[in-house]
């Protein structure tokens, strides 16, 4: 559940430097490494809307018109790109768990959404009533994923300029991450690597019901969930049905991306945070490195996209500087930023478990959902 009273706030740092401190700035090279088959979906169309001849050429030429098929982006040589994006969903989704940051839900297809009660900001984000009018008034603090991830008015009209504060851009930017090699593909090479996924159930995580109870949505690794026929659609009525996605170039597991995430302006706390989420093991008591992973990409309903991040370099420099610091001086600060997260979790009595254990990935199967009558394997 989400406890907005718990959330972790903070003044907003600005871009002009006026904030002061010693502010932290640098990047991280990282390793993604998938765990489960992973489809960073790219490029998304119904059947209708592809070549027909080589879908029959593939085999799938029943399929229904309204079929949705999904591929990733590839480079001339082969090699995949997961989009920058998708990476900073993934880390803003984390990072927000781990502050306890409040839930918030934009535009859909151009309609309002109505909020719910567990997805508005906390009161602390609003403007006082009798500046409400006003564009020039700065937010006083902010929650996690606003303070480090930016945000942006959600309107149509939403202006920019010196002394407006309706959206600030945020400090923490991944880059696309491209894959090591060209990957293992799941699939056929005869049927162009097309693996049709299994129809997936009801009702859908985002009905009221779940988001009311549950609060954010994660979904359970299935470490299990490494060949086709742990993904594939078995009969030919589920092949060709539309409730299900025609996936293309699924990468197998062991399949190993490098990417780069640049932050600015960072206060230790800060950068304790984004380390923790990209290594959860580091606030647990004793955990290793493999015990926890993240999900991205498609099809993680069904056991995908469990992937596992390996920071390879940080590369960190103080905002007074020009130089990056030497690595022994490195290590002392990112030492300092998860003491200074740990003592920011604990004045705000945010408990780390459940976070931990929604990204626990031990090798038991198939996993449930906490239940009254039944418990996740630990």
């Amino acid at each position: 559940m989400i406890n907005i009273d718990q959330a972790v706030t903070e003044s907003p740092v600005w871009h002009d430097g006026s904030s002061g401190g010693d502010l932290l700035s640098g990047e991280i090279l990282c390793t993604l490494k998938a765990l489960t088959p992973l489809l960073p979906g790219n490029a998304r169309y119904k059947v209708d809307e592809a070549d027909q001849t080589k879908l029959r050429q593939w085999r799938f030429g029943n399929l229904d018109k309204e079929k949705q098929i999904s591929e990733p982006l590839l480079l001339e040589d082969g090699r995949v790109v997961i989009a920058g994006s998708a990476l900073k969903g993934m880390i803003r989704h984390s990072l927000s768990a781990l502050l306890s940051a409040p839930m918030e839900r934009v535009n859909e297809h151009g309609k309002k959404v109505v909020l719910q009660n567990c997805l508005t900001p906390k009161d602390c984000e609003k403007v006082p009533r009798e500046k409400q009018n006003d564009r020039d008034v700065a937010p006083e603090c902010l929650t996690g994923a606003r303070l480090l991830f930016g945000y942006v008015r959600n309107d149509e009209d939403t202006p920019i300029g010196k002394g407006v504060f309706e959206r600030m851009a945020g400090r923490i930017v991944p880059n696309h991450a491209v894959s090591v090699g060209v990957p293992r593909f799941m699939g056929k090479k005869e049927k162009s690597y097309c693996v049709p996924l299994k129809v997936l159930g009801q009702p859908k995580p985002t009905a009221k019901h779940y988001l009311n109870r549950n609060g954010r949505k994660y979904y359970r690794h299935q470490p299990s969930v490494k060949t086709d026929n742990d993904i594939a659609a078995q009969g030919e009525k589920a092949i060709n049905s539309n409730q299900s996605t025609l996936a293309r170039f699924i990468c197998a597991p062991e399949t190993q991306f490098k990417y780069t995430i640049r932050f600015a302006r960072l206060q230790d706390w800060e950068l304790g945070a984004l380390l923790a989420v990209l290594q959860p093991h580091q606030l647990a008591k004793n955990g290793n490195p493999i015990d926890y992973a993240h999900k991205l990409g498609l099809g993680r309903p069904l056991g995908m996209g469990s992937v596992y991040i390996i920071t390879d370099q940080i590369r960190l420099r103080q905002e007074k500087d020009t130089r990056f610091l030497e690595n022994n001086d490195v290590e002392k600060h990112k030492t300092q930023a998860l003491v200074a997260l740990k003592d920011k979790l604990a004045t705000n009595k945010i408990a780390t478990q459940d976070w931990l254990t929604m990204h626990a990935y031990t090798d038991h199967g198939l996993l449930d959902y906490p239940r009254l009558k039944a418990k996740v394997p630990q």
